[in-house]
């Protein structure tokens, strides 16, 4: 299901990574709009998700045969962890409200400056210090005065402490296993872990009998646009693209996600100045990690 091919212009792998930024934007409004609890609405989520990439790759006449073992469990593991991400994000809009989920998001950057170094058994760069202590004052300038729930911060923060052990994770990964691959077992794994979930508290057929009809509409769109498509896509992205270029685009999806929710929620997601002002700052120091370490590896494009 090669939606890009691999020979195609580095802008219009850009433009589509900007597109798929924008979709991850409108999931936190979706899962708000959303009234099933954030357990069953990932579940559902990476249900559907899973069946229509499995029916996209019958079409196509794609192979869906397992990888390697070993891979197969590292797939599995990070199946499970995106699932781990999606529960506390959208827990964390349930308990607290799309801006201040996204705003905790913002921080991934920081956890990548101090994953991937051990990942790549590297040291640890100036710049990811100086990113560590911007991102961390813009946090406190932004989420500082809130009243809200810090239960809620705290499930933000660790999604996005999630989400980005996932992405370097994934990086092992996505040049030697095809990107529909990836996704299917990834999201399979999370579809099953979290049946089981609910296996055990005797809740699917409750689940799927008491989602209302709206909400069967937006979970549609969020399995099918913001997940299958959205997931797929962004693993291709990843094989043309460089880490920078990726981090410096995504670092957007705050600013699409709040100004989408804001648009959509209108007061009830309107926040302080001093909010908006951290959520600057945070994206500021993401931009400056990023073009200062451009700078010392003038040689790498895209």
């Amino acid at each position: 299901m090669a939606f890009l091919s691999q020979s195609s212009s580095r802008w219009t792998f850009i433009f589509w990574l900007h597109v798929i930024v924008l979709i991850w934007g409108f999931s936190g409004s979706l899962g708000r709009l959303i009234a099933l609890g954030s357990l069953e609405l990932v579940w559902l989520r990476t249900a559907i998700a899973s069946i229509a990439l499995i029916g996209f790759m019958l079409m196509r006449s794609r192979s869906l045969a397992l990888p390697p073992f070993r891979d197969c469990i590292r797939l599995a593991g990070l199946g499970i962890l995106i699932a781990i991400h999606w529960l506390t994000f959208f827990e964390c809009i349930k308990q607290s409200n799309v801006s201040i989920a996204l705003a905790c998001l913002s921080t991934g950057p920081l956890f990548v400056a101090i994953i991937e170094p051990i990942a790549f058994k590297r040291r640890i760069a100036g710049s990811e210090v100086l990113l560590a202590i911007g991102v961390l004052s813009g946090m406190l300038l932004a989420l500082g005065n809130l009243q809200a729930d810090m239960y809620a911060i705290a499930l933000g923060i660790s999604s996005a402490a999630i989400v980005s052990l996932f992405a370097v994770s994934n990086a092992f990964l996505v040049n030697r296993i095809p990107s529909e691959v990836i996704s299917l077992w990834e999201l399979s794994a999370a579809a099953l872990a979290l049946t089981f979930v609910l296996l055990y508290r005797g809740e699917v057929v409750g689940v799927i009998s008491q989602t209302s009809a709206m909400d069967w509409i937006w979970l549609l769109i969020l399995a099918l646009v913001c997940t299958t498509f959205a997931f797929t896509v962004s693993v291709q992205i990843m094989k043309r693209l460089t880490p920078f270029t990726m981090v410096l685009t995504v670092a957007l999806e705050p600013v699409y996600g709040i100004l989408i929710a804001l648009a959509i929620f209108g007061e009830t997601e309107a926040m302080s100045p001093n909010f908006y002002l951290g959520v600057l700052a945070v994206l500021a120091m993401v931009v400056m990690n990023g073009w200062l370490k451009r700078t010392k590896s003038p040689s790498k494009q895209g």
